[in-house]
């Protein structure tokens, strides 16, 4: 028994070629157009079954069932398109007040020296472990020290 049935109307039908037909649609979402064309209810059109879909596409059961069930609850939208995070999937490490600092370090004209160095971590010459030859005694992992090499 299906749980739920998708009935497209005449605007949903519209959009689904409408993204059938666009070269900036994602194949994902273009899958999911296909499917709900396939499972489609409406005129009294018998839905083909999801072994039948997911030979004809190429996709998962779970694929199939979602994409149903996405329409059934959130409509033509929710069943193509991926929701919006609402937060960042990390937090960011530098922050705008940091990002700010390193601008007007990087731009103040004075030369720039890593307060992240340490003496046991510098050779004899006074230059990084890192630093081959670029003829500054800074840290090879400052970002502003390696974007004036650059």
């Amino acid at each position: 028994m299906i749980k739920w049935h998708v009935i497209l109307s005449k605007s949903d039908r519209k959009k689904i070629k409408v993204v059938l037909r666009s070269k900036k649609m994602s194949i994902e979402t273009k899958k999911r157009a296909q499917i709900l064309t396939d499972i489609d209810e409406a005129d009294g059109q018998t839905p083909d079954s999801i072994s039948t879909v997911m030979r004809k596409r190429g996709v998962s059961t779970n694929t199939v069932t979602d994409t149903r069930r996405k329409f059934a609850e959130g409509g033509i939208d929710a069943a193509l398109f991926r929701k919006k995070r609402e937060t960042p999937p990390v937090i960011p490490k530098v922050t705008g007040e940091v990002e700010a600092h390193i601008i007007a370090v990087a731009c103040s004209g004075r030369r720039h020296r890593c307060s992240t160095i340490s003496e046991e971590t510098r050779n004899p010459s006074g230059y990084s472990k890192g630093d081959r030859g670029s003829g500054s005694p800074h840290n090879s992992r400052c970002l502003l020290c390696r974007s004036k090499r650059l």
